[in-house]
C-alpha cells in the first residue's frame, strides 16, 4: 500500500494542508508549481485514487475552457511528462498512473508515501483495532497526520472538492472519537490539548469548540470556558448571522451555573427565546402572553396607524357546557389556517381568543366563517355549536394604571 513507503529515497506527496511532491527530499521537477498543467492532473488522478477517469473527463477536468487544439493529444502528452517526473527515469516498473480500458487511474502499489493514503489506512485500521490503547494511538496518528484540507489550492475540480469534503468528514470523526475515547479515561486535559491543536487548522469548526468547552468545564476551568464560548457565538453571529447551537446553549447555561455571575451573550438569550419549532400557521401562546401581546398591539396600532383585529372563537354544546375534544381540535384547526403573524390563545374551556394582523375586516370575517366551516368538516364527536366574534382592536392608551403593561 502507498502509507507503507516513508523513507526519503521514495517519491512523498503530501496533500492534506499544502500540496508538495519530493524525491530524496527534494521538489520533483515539472511539478514544483502548482498551477503547472501535470500538477492539475496529479491533483484530479490523487482525488479519485480508486476510480479511474475517462479521457473525456480529464479533459473536461484540465481544460474547463478549451483552447486546446487537440485535447486527446495534449492529455496523452501530459500524461507522459508526469510518468517521466514521478518515476525520475526509473522505468515502467515504477510507473505511477496506469491506462485501463482507456482510463487513467492512480498506481496505488507503487513505492509512494501519500500522505491521505496513509490517514485514510489509520482511520481504518483504527476502527477495526480491538483495544482502547491500540485505537486512541492510531488515531492519534491519524490526527496529527492531518495538516489541513485535502489539496487546498485554487484548482478547485468537482473531483478534489468531493475529495476535500471526505476527507474533512474524516478528520473530523477522528476528533469525536479520540474525544470519546479520551472521556472514557476522563482524560479532560487530552481533549483540551486535542482542541486546541484543532482549532489551529480551522479556527470555527463549532463542534470542536463543544468538546473544547466542555472538557474545560469539567477541568473546573469556567472562565477559560466561557472565553471559548464567547469566541465561537461572536463568529456564528457576526459572520454568518446563526445563533449557537442547542448544544452550544446548553454549554452556556453549565457555564452560567459554574460562574454565577455571566452575563447572557444576546446570541444566547435570542436562542433561549426563539421557537424551538417554528411553524407556518399562527403562534399559540398562553393567556398571559396574549395579554401582553394585546397590550403591545395596541400601543403599536396607535403609533403606527395600522388596524389589528380581537376575534372570538366559540365552541359549546346545546346545554352551554364545554367539549374539550372540540376545543382542542377547533385550536388546531385555527393554527393552521390563520397566517404567522396571528395570535391565538386559549380564554376558556369554550373560547380561543385571536389577534389579527395585515388583514381587512371582510378578509378576517371570511377566514374566521373558513374555520368553523373547516371544523365541522373534521370533528365527529358530540354535537356542538361554534360561534364567532369579531372588533377592532381598541388603539388607545390603557386609562387605568391596572390595565398598563
Amino acid at each position: 500500500m502507498a502509507s507503507a513507503f516513508t523513507g526519503r529515497s521514495c517519491l512523498t506527496i503530501r496533500t492534506l494542508g499544502a500540496f508538495s511532491v519530493q524525491q530524496e527530499g527534494q521538489a520533483v521537477p515539472g511539478l514544483a508549481s502548482l498551477n503547472s498543467a501535470a500538477s492539475r492532473l496529479l491533483m484530479c488522478l490523487l482525488s479519485r485514487r480508486q476510480e479511474p477517469f475517462s479521457v473525456d473527463e480529464l479533459v473536461a477536468l484540465l481544460w474547463p475552457k478549451g483552447g486546446v487544439k487537440d485535447p486527446a493529444k495534449a492529455l496523452v502528452a501530459l500524461v507522459y511528462r508526469l510518468r517521466q517526473a514521478l518515476s525520475a527515469g526509473k522505468g515502467r516498473g515504477t510507473d505511477y498512473i496506469l491506462l485501463k480500458q482507456h482510463r487513467y487511474v492512480w498506481n496505488s502499489q507503487a513505492p509512494c508515501f501519500l500522505d491521505v493514503a496513509s490517514f485514510e489506512s489509520l482511520c481504518q485500521q483504527a476502527q477495526e483495532a480491538d483495544g482502547e490503547d491500540e485505537q486512541i494511538s492510531l488515531y492519534q496518528q491519524a490526527f496529527s497526520l492531518y495538516q489541513g484540507d485535502f489539496l487546498p489550492q485554487k484548482f478547485q475540480p468537482s473531483c478534489v472538492m468531493a475529495a476535500a469534503s471526505h476527507e474533512k468528514r474524516l478528520y473530523h470523526r477522528v476528533i469525536g472519537r479520540l474525544a470519546r475515547l479520551y472521556a472514557a479515561r476522563d482524560d479532560y486535559a487530552a481533549i483540551v490539548q486535542m482542541c486546541e491543536s484543532a482549532l489551529t487548522l480551522e479556527g470555527t469548526a463549532e463542534f470542536v469548540y463543544e468538546l473544547y468547552i466542555d472538557a474545560l468545564l469539567r477541568l473546573g476551568q469556567p472562565a477559560a470556558a466561557l472565553e471559548r464560548y464567547q469566541t465561537i457565538t461572536q463568529y456564528l453571529s457576526d459572520a454568518l448571522g446563526l445563533c449557537p447551537s442547542p448544544q452550544l446553549h446548553a454549554l452556556y447555561w453549565r457555564i452560567y451555573q459554574a460562574l454565577g455571575h455571566a452575563p447572557a451573550p444576546l446570541a444566547a438569550v435570542r436562542a433561549s427565546l426563539a421557537e424551538a419549532e417554528p411553524s407556518p400557521g399562527a403562534l399559540l401562546c398562553s393567556l398571559e402572553a396574549f395579554r401582553g401581546l394585546y397590550q403591545f398591539a395596541s400601543r403599536l396600532t396607535l403609533r403606527s396607524g395600522q388596524v389589528a383585529f380581537l376575534a372570538s372563537l366559540n365552541v359549546h354544546d346545546a346545554g352551554g357546557q364545554a367539549q374539550v375534544p372540540a376545543l382542542q381540535l377547533l385550536t388546531h384547526v385555527a393554527l393552521q389556517q390563520l397566517p404567522g403573524d396571528c395570535v391565538v390563545s386559549m380564554y376558556n374551556q369554550t373560547q380561543l381568543l385571536l389577534l389579527l394582523f395585515s388583514l381587512p375586516y371582510e378578509d378576517c370575517g371570511r377566514l374566521l366563517a373558513s374555520i368553523e366551516q373547516s371544523f365541522y368538516a373534521r370533528y365527529d364527536g358530540a354535537p356542538v355549536s361554534l360561534s364567532h366574534e369579531l372588533a377592532v382592536l381598541d388603539a388607545y392608551p390603557p386609562t387605568h394604571k391596572e390595565d398598563a403593561c
